[in-house]
C-alpha cells in the first residue's frame, strides 16, 4: 500500500463507538490523494484513512485478523438522497461464502 504509516494511540476521528472491536493502539495508514480504494484485507487491529484533496474522506478499521470491521465515510458519495447523514458508518458482515459485505449506513453511535 503507498502512503505514510504510523502507530497512533486510540485513533478514532469520528467518535464512533462502533470501533471498539480493534486494539486501543493500530497501525494508521495514510492513502495517497490519487488511490481511493481501501482493500479489504489489511494490517489486524489497524486503521486506513483516505485523504481527498487533503481532507479526510473515509477510515476503514480493521480486526484482529485484518478483516474489515468499519467504515466511517465524510462525504455522501455524491448521492446525498442515499446518504443524507455525514459523517456515517458502514459495518461489514462476513458472508456464509468467507467473503465481506459492506452493510447500509448508518449514524454514528
Amino acid at each position: 500500500m503507498k502512503g505514510s504509516s504510523y502507530t497512533f494511540s486510540g485513533y478514532n476521528g469520528a467518535k464512533s463507538s462502533s470501533i471498539g472491536i480493534v486494539n486501543s493502539k493500530k497501525e494508521i495508514n495514510i492513502k495517497k490523494e490519487d488511490n481511493y480504494s481501501i482493500p479489504i484485507k489489511g494490517i489486524p487491529n489497524s486503521v486506513t484513512i483516505v485523504r481527498k484533496n487533503g481532507i479526510v474522506h473515509q477510515e476503514r478499521y480493521y480486526d484482529k485478523d485484518g478483516n474489515p470491521h468499519l467504515d466511517i465515510d465524510y462525504s455522501d458519495h455524491g448521492n446525498p438522497k442515499k446518504h443524507p447523514v455525514v459523517p456515517h458508518e458502514h459495518n461489514w458482515t462476513r458472508l456464509p461464502n468467507g467473503k465481506y459485505k459492506r452493510e447500509n449506513w448508518s449514524e454514528i453511535k
